[in-house]
């Protein structure tokens, strides 16, 4: 498979679907700090207890922790917080995909980020899904994925993400089934 590999293995990047590399630092225009990011980042840390705001006794101490269920034969999902259907509410919705899983061509309303906690994430553009212009999202990295751009994301390895974005994540298939 002829792939871009994205991530250097040492700094953070984002990278959003006109293939510009843009950074992650606080203040940079596709970042806005938030709850939500805040809380990812001491999960990604690993074992580190995490205290919610809402309530101070509710503690996510991993990403392990969390009620995974089974969309699909290959996909598992969580709710890392908020409520994905909720209109104009941050969520943080996991996903892990089983290696060489693939979710078909699909678009959401709104604009979304990826981030990627193990694996790697194999991320296109377009109505189908096409090897070749695939990136390679190594853990570390997050994408940027505009509202109602067509893409689709595959697992290189067992892949754990993290979808982030404003509710309501509604899914469309490209080519529905």
């Amino acid at each position: 498979m002829a792939v871009k590999d994205e991530a250097d293995g040492m700094t953070p990047q984002c990278i959003n679907s006109d293939d510009r590399a843009l950074s992650v630092l606080p203040g940079a225009r596709t970042m806005r700090p938030s709850r939500t990011m805040f809380l990812l980042t001491l999960i990604v840390a690993g074992s580190i207890p995490i205290v919610g705001a809402a309530q101070s006794d509710q503690v996510v101490p991993t990403i392990d922790s969390l009620v995974w269920r089974q969309a699909r034969p290959g996909l598992e999902t969580a709710v890392v917080e908020g409520d994905p259907s909720a209109v104009g509410v941050p969520y943080a919705l996991g996903l892990r995909l089983e290696d060489g899983e693939w979710i078909p061509p699909h678009w959401h309303g709104l604009e979304k980020r990826i981030v990627v906690i193990e694996g790697a994430v194999l991320l296109g553009f377009g109505d189908a899904i096409e090897d070749a212009s695939v990136r390679v999202l190594e853990p570390g990295v997050v994408a940027v994925v505009p509202a109602k751009a067509h893409h689709y994301e595959g697992a290189r390895g067992r892949t754990t993400l993290v979808l982030l974005g404003i509710g309501p994540l509604t899914t469309t298939l490209v080519k529905p089934e």
